[in-house]
């Protein structure tokens, strides 16, 4: 059974410049009581949760920043799950380390399937389990374009597009870690393409 990638957070917090990268994180976090949800004040992705930029040109979710410094653990196969059921909420006291599965039974606990509606896995209709999601997952966070990702899998490139750009998935993939990135085709598009200047140079 495939394990969740998802990228690797500690070594970061190691060291002098593991100290000033958490004096930069919780700067930037409302810390309130020990029992209090403390809200994540810089950028949110589209599904709530708190993005934090840890290094050049790698960006982590909030929460799961806040679980690996509390704990001094950071296992890739365990996500950072919300007792307080608050996305922007940071505060370790609130944060566990679970399984998918463990936050969807939370999910339907706490009523939050909209009107009785299913999503992510718990839709009749998806065509990933959970292994697959982990797989799309790594190949994002390992610099694979869409239809490499797509390949041997049963969804196509278009799916794998959604998901990089956070409009499908977007809680899924957070919980794993993924920030979307918006830019990504038209990014590719001017690296890809030299300018008339760079032609004739």
């Amino acid at each position: 059974m495939t394990a969740p990638v998802t990228i690797p957070i500690l070594p970061f917090l190691e060291g002098r410049k593991g100290q000033l990268i958490l004096m930069r994180f919780w700067s930037k976090v409302d810390m309130r009581g020990p029992d209090e949800c403390w809200d994540w004040q810089a950028s949110l992705n589209k599904a709530g949760y708190g993005r934090f930029k840890i290094g050049s040109f790698i960006n982590v979710t909030a929460h799961r920043v806040a679980l690996v410094a509390h704990s001094l653990t950071d296992p890739p196969g365990k996500f950072a799950l919300h007792s307080c059921d608050r996305p922007e909420c940071v505060n370790p006291h609130h944060l566990r380390w679970g399984t998918v599965q463990e936050n969807s039974d939370d999910m339907r606990r706490r009523g939050r399937s909209n009107n009785g509606e299913q999503e992510g896995f718990q839709n009749g209709a998806c065509k990933l389990t959970e292994d697959q999601f982990a797989l799309v997952i790594a190949g994002l966070q390992g610099g694979l374009n869409n239809k490499q990702i797509a390949e041997g899998l049963p969804v196509d490139h278009a799916l794998v597009s959604r998901i990089r750009r956070g409009r499908s998935w977007a809680k899924q993939a957070a919980a794993l870690g993924w920030v979307p990135q918006e830019k990504y085709a038209s990014l590719t598009t001017r690296i890809s393409r030299p300018t008339p200047e760079t032609r004739n140079a």
